[in-house]
């Protein structure tokens, strides 16, 4: 279990990237929130280990400009590499 972890935050600090080419779309706001951030958020309350709460938050304030519109409630979709929403206003 512990090779599983060193391997992923190993992938985690070195390889994860939203500013990567694959992130050049738009994707689900709340799948981006319950899935990655959520992930990080956990991960880091688990170990304590900086580089998750890092990420977590480098997430958080991309996903943060989607909450700019007239009611407060988040776009459907957001483009975490370009920071561009898309959806209802």
């Amino acid at each position: 279990m512990i090779l599983e972890y060193n391997e992923a935050r190993d992938w985690i600090e070195k390889s994860f990237d939203v500013d990567s080419d694959s992130t050049d779309r738009f994707n689900s706001h709340f799948e981006l929130t319950i899935r990655i951030l959520g992930g990080l958020l956990s991960i880091y309350h688990l170990t304590g280990d900086e580089l998750f709460l890092k990420r977590a938050m480098d997430i958080g304030d991309r996903l943060y400009l989607n909450f700019n519109t007239a009611t407060g409630l988040p776009l459907a979709e957001i483009n975490i590499k370009r920071k561009s929403t898309s959806g209802y206003r």
